[in-house]
């Protein structure tokens, strides 16, 4: 028996220091968040000629709605106002996957911008950005646009297909009759592979089968693998 142990959740209020909710109000209702989760979707306040800079903790630890829940205890998070404006924003580096498969969730891992203030400074941030779309759901090269202060910068991501959720014989293979130690001939054998966006491709190899060398006589089972998917199929063997 081993033991079972379940995060515990926390709830966490916000000081917005000065500033309104999206709504106009001087305070936000706090949120439940789940030990070693993502903080998740955070609240963005506004305050009169200060631009909003994040949430952080009381030690000074920004949070964003992707920094994971360390702290064991309910806590506030406080607004950060900063009276630079920001005048540039520019893609520092793209992120480190560009190649995703038709359901993926976009990977920020390794997408930087630059932002550029009215003073002159300027830094290089890997968070704090809105990007969209943030799922993929056709196939082919998509653009992603990534927004920052009202900034929008883009790339582009490669889609496709990926492996197919369904399979099904599209036609046998030329031979289905054998003698007993003969050898599976899969010539002639497709398959009608079925994708998450609807869409069909007939598979003419690629696929592996069950059974090699067919040792029994009788009618014999095949099944055959692609990706994750299977189908089958009978020959007889004499």
């Amino acid at each position: 028996v081993s033991a079972k142990w379940i995060p515990n959740e926390y709830s966490v209020s916000f000081d917005l220091n000065g500033g309104v909710s999206e709504s106009g109000s001087e305070s936000t209702n706090p949120i439940t968040v789940t030990f070693g989760s993502a903080y998740g979707s955070l609240p963005k306040p506004s305050k009169e000629g200060f631009r909003f800079a994040g949430w952080k903790l009381s030690d000074g630890t920004s949070i964003y709605s992707s920094s994971t829940v360390n702290t064991a205890s309910d806590h506030t998070l406080f607004a950060c106002w900063d009276t630079r404006a920001v005048t540039n924003c520019e893609l520092y580096s793209l992120p480190d996957k560009t190649e995703y498969v038709l359901g993926d969730t976009l990977d920020t891992e390794g997408l930087k911008i630059e932002i550029t203030y009215d003073t002159g400074e300027s830094e290089v941030v890997d968070c704090g950005f809105d990007c969209t779309p943030d799922t993929f759901e056709s196939q082919g090269l998509q653009t992603v646009s990534v927004i920052y202060n009202g900034f929008t910068m883009t790339f582009d991501v490669n889609v496709t297909k990926g492996m197919p959720c369904e399979i099904s014989i599209s036609s046998l293979p030329d031979k289905t009759s054998y003698f007993v130690g003969e050898t599976l001939d899969m010539a002639g054998l497709s398959l009608l592979a079925t994708y998450l966006d609807g869409s069909q491709d007939t598979i003419t190899s690629g696929f592996e089968c069950s059974v090699s060398t067919l040792k029994r006589e009788g009618t014999q089972r095949v099944t055959v693998s692609y990706g994750e998917c299977s189908a089958v199929f009978n020959v007889t063997v004499l």
